[in-house]
């Protein structure tokens, strides 16, 4: 939130205001983080399910993205710390490092680590990447390892996809997320109040369905925002063909649109229920927990994936690169405004570029991609719907399109590129 409020509309001043309190907020992370270099015996969103683990790959991504932030924010203030720089520099550094020696499987980052060697090794949990879907709204440019992202959300789709939706867990077995060797895990999952389905194609080896933690959750609800921020990501980092991922976003959408018949009224997840055909064991699956659960607005984020959308505060240029699937008009959405674009008078020349997939369970794979190209002569409009878009400079496929953008609600403005 502090670096979006610097990012498009208050500068330095705001965060010199605030910076006393966000530097005491980043100090206690690294505090939070000193035992094992990623945060530990934390709690996160999925609340109801206790401490996951010692370490978590949840908290450990949202870590990493807020120290990306947090260094990019103290070298933006009016007098910058070279001391406390260096201390996130080198703490993010342990952390990635922790990261692919505590998580990291292979193909896979766990869903968590217990110090006890009491965990589930083969624990995959939906929507651990989140951090990362912001770390690249927001440019933050966290070091991690593409390849590694890339595997982790083709193994999740191969492993956690359902018809409904991304499921919350696989692969977890009766030890619990609270490292407990007595065996409180197996007893909690004993207590669970709901009868979950497997969808076939998801079923684990060492995995028990029908089992799930003694709350009100299971392993086998649906996360609507895993199955949109998994889209997202995917679409981000060229994971799967954009139809693939967009595919995924689709799916919720028309859950909510067409299965439930409610899709102003979005869940927190969903759950697949058995016995509700008198006779029969056929999933019924139904909204679960609070409503109009604003989480799920993460959905905007696709807009920014889509449109190829990265913005520098430093500099105030505003680089777009929109995907061919929506190449007649993409979405330009900011802090101050939003706004469309589109080309005048032609159609956008995309070039295809191969681009690898990580190695996954089922072998080697790869995914046709193409990168739009800046032609000279060619023009664009862009039309603002509300508040203000301000940038020095406007690149569309890298190419510099317009400089001293200023634009109010109800206008349009037309660039070319004259020559490039």
């Amino acid at each position: 939130t502090n670096w979006l409020k610097y990012d498009q509309e208050s500068g330095t001043k705001f965060l010199d205001g605030i910076w006393p309190k966000l530097h005491l907020a980043i100090e206690w992370q690294l505090v939070q983080a000193a035992k094992y270099g990623l945060t530990g015996d934390l709690v996160n969103t999925f609340d109801e399910h206790g401490r996951i683990g010692d370490v978590n790959s949840y908290n450990a991504f949202m870590y990493l993205s807020s120290l990306s932030a947090a260094i990019r924010l103290a070298n933006l203030t009016s007098s910058p710390n070279a001391t406390f720089l260096a201390e996130l520099v080198k703490a993010q550094s342990v952390g990635l490092e922790t990261l692919n020696k505590l998580l990291w499987t292979g193909s896979f980052y766990r869903s968590f680590w217990c110090e006890n060697n009491e965990t589930s090794p083969n624990a995959l949990q939906s929507d651990v990447l989140y951090g990362v879907v912001w770390d690249q709204m927001y440019n933050f440019d966290t070091p991690l390892p593409h390849d590694n992202l890339v595997s982790h959300l083709l193994t999740e789709r191969k492993r956690n996809l359902t018809p409904y939706g991304m499921q919350f867990c696989t692969g977890r077995t009766t030890v619990g997320y609270h490292c407990d060797a007595a065996g409180k895990g197996k007893e909690e999952l004993l207590k669970s109040r709901r009868h979950s389905h497997m969808y076939g194609s998801a079923t684990v080896p060492g995995f028990t369905p029908n089992l799930g933690l003694g709350s009100s959750f299971a392993d086998t609800d649906t996360w609507e925002s895993a199955t949109l921020n998994s889209g997202t990501l995917s679409l981000f980092l060229r994971a799967t063909s954009d139809e693939e991922a967009l595919g995924l976003s689709a799916l919720i959408l028309d859950k909510y649109r067409l299965t439930f018949r409610d899709q102003w009224d979005f869940r927190d997840l969903s759950s697949c229920y058995t016995g509700d055909v008198p006779g029969t064991t056929e999933c019924v699956s139904r909204p679960v927990c609070n409503s109009h659960y604003t989480r799920q607005l993460i959905f905007w984020a696709l807009l920014i994936a889509l449109g190829g959308q990265r913005y520098n505060p430093e500099t105030s240029a505003l680089h777009l690169s929109p995907r061919r699937i929506i190449s007649e008009e993409w979405p330009v959405t900011m802090a101050t405004g939003s706004g469309l674009m589109r080309p005048v008078g032609h159609n956008i020349t995309y070039t295809p570029i191969e681009h690898s997939r990580s190695p996954n369970p089922d072998g080697e794979s790869r995914v046709a991609h193409t990168e739009g190209r800046a032609l000279p002569g060619e023009c664009y409009e862009l039309e603002v719907y509300s508040g203000h878009i301000d940038v020095k400079q406007l690149v569309l496929f890298g190419a510099t399109l317009a400089e001293e953008i200023s634009l109010t609600s109800g206008d349009i403005a037309g660039y070319c590129f004259d020559s490039l």
